[in-house]
């Protein structure tokens, strides 16, 4: 049992393990070169946090790996405030080498020490003075090669350096996160072709809404509507859209679950703009603050002062009354209480309160990606109105991430009109055409092949937008283009990324690494963040030094990081206690 267990997700676990490992690794890497390129003295490096597991000494550095994994640091002499006393290292270095002549170089500093110890009794009588004695000589003999002015400029302390050199080796950091994410994105595209994350939007169920259709006729999280009165369904859009045309009217579906499948019927509620009826009338539900007038429990009787007989009666009086896809305002006589008004696209539709799963799939393209380079004049694509430059994202619904795709589904679509979802000029449009006899070859386009050339431009961008796009969702959270809502439905902790890594461990050697070079890039984001305790808060309070010139005080400063931290780690756990409710639920934790 334990090794059929291993051989099913050791591989996975082991992904986890080797990503994170290496993500915090390169990122500490990064701190700890550019410090000790600075001078700055690092006694401790280490991969993770609590007890070690292993450790060993090298150039002066004890290099350790801890039994908790999910962290790591580089320990930087002075960079915290600590002891000032005899215990110090400032104590241990003035201690031996408090009366040595400065200016000196390391050599001349060894060579005292030396001398130092063969006329000590101490050093022999005391094996703690020893092991300090030890610790400063190492120190010594792997220190740059100068004349050092005197002790302080000697002990290499984070404070005593410029800003300038601090601010190096704070954003040393994400440099390296950045660094080693574009030569991954390289690495993939030149060896196995470009990749992307793209959402496939299967008819999955995420989320079972409570006291909906749905849960009543025992519809459950994971299961996959594959059926919608006989017509299957593809994708998850599809599935809202065929469900959507009966409302109130009873509805058989086919769902599959696990290995088998089962057969369910029900009648969808009505949903007309943002306010949802169940089949007997009453308002279920109020999806929006705009439309609060509405209550749940309310009972609509007469729609612009025509009464109607059941719900069957009030869709057809609402479709005769409100055209669809047309602005529309409406007046709802309510039981007991008086006339409220509706505006907008008032198209009933049914809603049997599910919500489809949208899981991120990996795709990697090595002809071409769906970028359209050329359009042949008078050619199918140019009378349908497609243009150089447009990205064709989708076919009737069906995301396509590349030419094998696009050739393939269009290969079955022969003589069919199709819509082609382009992206053009950063705005989303919609291209109708019909497929020619013999597919994308008689479309009249090119694509843009993936070549060498294409694959370096490509990981610069890829990573630029997401070192940028933290930005973009604070501004989207400020000007109230994104909702709060949203970002935490959207959000996960370490359970979700260890979830996605398991996840693309299993789809092969060039998705994981894919994966992991859009994590090193967004952690090194996130990291630039001026948020305490964060290297973007660092990296603040040291610009603030260098415009005011004037240090910030190094205590007040810590306890402000300090703090940032707790707020920090209770945010990790708030939001890992969201992603254990959504396991417990049975709810897809990677959305």
């Amino acid at each position: 049992m334990t090794l059929d267990l291993l051989a099913r997700y050791g591989g996975g676990i082991l992904a986890v393990v080797a990503c994170f490992g290496f993500i915090i690794f390169i990122h500490e890497l990064g701190h700890f070169l550019v410090a000790r390129r600075a001078g700055i003295r690092c006694p401790y490096f280490a991969i993770g946090f609590g007890p070690k597991l292993f450790s060993f000494r090298w150039k002066a550095t004890e290099f350790s790996v801890r039994i908790f994994p999910f962290g790591g640091f580089v320990q930087m002499e002075g960079e915290e405030p600590g002891q000032t006393g005899d215990d110090s290292w400032h104590g241990q270095m003035a201690h031996f080498l408090g009366e040595a002549t400065f200016p000196a170089n390391p050599v001349q500093l060894l060579a005292y020490l030396d001398e130092l110890k063969s006329r000590s009794t101490d050093l022999a009588l005391s094996p703690e003075n020893q092991a300090r004695f030890d610790e400063v000589r190492e120190h010594l003999q792997f220190s740059a090669d100068r004349f050092y002015a005197d002790l302080s400029d000697l002990e290499g302390n984070f404070n005593h350096k410029s800003i300038p050199a601090r601010i190096a080796v704070v954003l040393g950091g994400v440099t390296m996160n950045f660094i080693s994410a574009l030569l991954l994105f390289w690495f993939v595209g030149l060896v196995w072709g470009v990749a992307n994350a793209a959402p496939v939007a299967e008819p999955r169920v995420n989320e079972v809404m409570k006291g909906g259709p749905a849960e009543a006729a025992g519809i459950k999280a994971k299961d996959t509507i594959i059926q919608v009165q006989g017509r299957p369904i593809v994708t998850g859009q599809e599935m809202i859209e065929e469900i959507g045309r009966y409302p109130g009217e009873e509805i058989a579906l086919k769902v599959k679950r696990g290995s088998g499948t089962l057969d369910f019927k029900l009648v969808p509620n009505v949903a007309v703009g943002r306010v949802m009826l169940k089949p007997d009338g009453q308002v279920v539900k109020v999806m929006s603050a705009g439309d609060s007038a509405f209550k749940e429990g309310d009972r609509i009787t007469q729609v612009n002062g025509s009464s109607f007989k059941g719900l069957p009666g009030f869709v057809a009086l609402v479709r005769e009354l409100a055209p669809a896809e047309q602005e529309s305002k409406l007046t709802f006589t309510v039981e007991g209480r008086g006339p409220l008004e509706l505006k907008g696209k008032l198209k009933p539709e049914g809603k049997i309160g599910v919500i489809p799963g949208s899981p991120m799939h990996i795709v990697i393209v090595s002809t071409a990606i769906g970028l359209v380079t050329e359009v042949a004049p008078g050619s199918p694509a140019a009378s349908a109105g497609l243009k150089p430059q447009d990205h064709i994202l989708a076919v009737d619904g069906r995301h396509i991430f590349g030419q094998d795709d696009l050739a393939e589904l269009l290969g079955r679509l022969v003589g069919r009109e199709v819509d082609l979802e382009v992206l053009r000029q950063g705005q989303d449009e919609t291209v109708r055409l019909t497929v020619p006899p013999d597919g994308l070859a008689g479309l009249g386009i090119k694509l843009q092949p993936v070549d060498a050339a294409f694959v370096l431009k490509y990981g610069v961008t890829k990573l630029g937008r997401l070192i940028i796009q933290p930005y973009e969702i604070i501004y989207g959270l400020m000007a109230r283009k994104i909702e709060a809502r949203t970002i935490k439905e959207q959000t996960g902790g370490p359970l979700m990324i260890m979830g996605m890594i398991f996840d693309v461990s299993a789809s092969g050697l060039p998705t994981l690494l894919f994966f992991l070079a859009l994590l090193n890039a967004a952690v090194g984001a996130f990291n630039l963040l001026p948020f305490p305790a964060l290297d973007g808060s660092r990296l603040f309070f040291l610009v603030v030094a260098a415009i005011r010139k004037k240090e910030i005080d190094p205590e007040k400063e810590a306890r402000i990081h300090y703090y940032g931290l707790l707020v920090l780690l209770g945010l990790v756990a708030l939001i890992s206690v969201n992603d254990v409710g959504r396991i417990w639920s049975g709810t897809q934790l990677v959305k």
